[in-house]
């Protein structure tokens, strides 16, 4: 047997490992669930700064459309 092919076995039975119920429940409470609360706590001051941007914008926008429309005597 080469190299390649003790890795793919290797790989076929960690991923027939993981398929099980047992340990897809260990593997998700025990990595995966703090990775996405890591992640998450890590990116929510960008995810509210640009919510924050983007809700000024849609306002300026709607200033603007105003301010213009008022010029031209529309409203």
């Amino acid at each position: 047997m080469d190299l390649e092919n003790i890795c793919r076995d290797m790989v076929h039975m960690c991923a027939s490992e993981f398929r099980k119920e047992e340990n897809f429940k260990e593997l998700k409470s025990s990595v995966m669930d703090p990775c996405v609360k890591y992640l998450i706590e890590q990116f929510w001051p960008y995810i509210i700064t640009t919510c924050i941007i983007f809700i000024l914008m849609i306002v300026l926008c709607i200033i603007i459309v105003m301010l213009l429309l008022r010029s031209n005597k529309v409203v």
